[in-house]
């Protein structure tokens, strides 16, 4: 007569320290971090302010003419994907205040904070384990020049640096597709973002170089 194997019992440990667990327990403690930044300080004082002025002339003006407005005016160093970010946000939160705004401009950074700690969590996790992945993790979340930009600063850094993260682990995945897209639109949420292409270019020939060694017949880049 067979037996039937019995069923693990599911433990408090083993639910506190399932993946799932951890992963809720990194977004939650980096949500924390920088919603104490976030309702103690207003941002960086002159770049809040200016970044509010900005959003509510770029939500009243047509799009057109927002070009002419920064220029004018020495907005420098706004990328196209930063601007759609400024006008989409600044349209829900047209009716708030300066203070309530320059919480509601912070939040897409706290977002990109959240996804980055979870792609180191998840990522690392898969080639170096658990353990190491969620220290790393947590680094990352504590660390000081992170939350200050993205929940004092009153910039769009982290969201760029999300943009990046995303694309360079497409490419290591081999993914192609998806790494050429997620890089196309870091340039365009922000320029700066042009300073790591030569390194995922560098990667992607050494890639295929090693794949022409060992698959001579056969380079697919898709």
């Amino acid at each position: 007569v067979a037996v039937k194997p019995e069923k693990e019992k599911l433990t408090f440990k083993k639910v506190a320290t399932h993946p799932i667990a951890i992963a809720s327990y990194l977004a939650i403690g980096t949500l924390l971090i920088r919603l104490i930044m976030l309702f103690t300080t207003y941002g960086f004082g002159a770049n809040m302010t200016k970044l509010i002025t900005l959003t509510r002339v770029t939500e009243s003006i047509a799009p057109k003419n927002i070009f002419a407005y920064m220029t004018k005016y020495n907005y420098s160093g706004y990328g196209i994907g930063e601007l759609y970010l400024i006008y989409a946000f600044g349209g829900m939160g047209r009716a708030l205040g300066d203070a309530a705004l320059s919480m509601w401009l912070r939040v897409p950074s706290i977002l990109a904070d959240i996804a980055v700690v979870l792609m180191i969590y998840f990522y690392g996790k898969k080639y170096v384990g658990n353990k190491i992945s969620t220290v790393y993790a947590g680094l990352y979340m504590a660390l000081p020049i992170v939350f200050v930009m993205s929940s004092s600063k009153g910039s769009f850094e982290s969201v760029l640096v999300a943009l990046i993260l995303a694309s360079f682990l497409l490419l290591i995945e081999k993914k192609y597709l998806l790494a050429y897209a997620t890089f196309t639109l870091s340039v365009l949420f922000d320029l700066r973002a042009m300073a790591v292409v030569p390194l995922a270019v560098c990667y992607l020939v050494y890639t295929i170089l090693v794949l022409k060694n060992r698959q001579p017949q056969k380079v697919w880049l898709i």
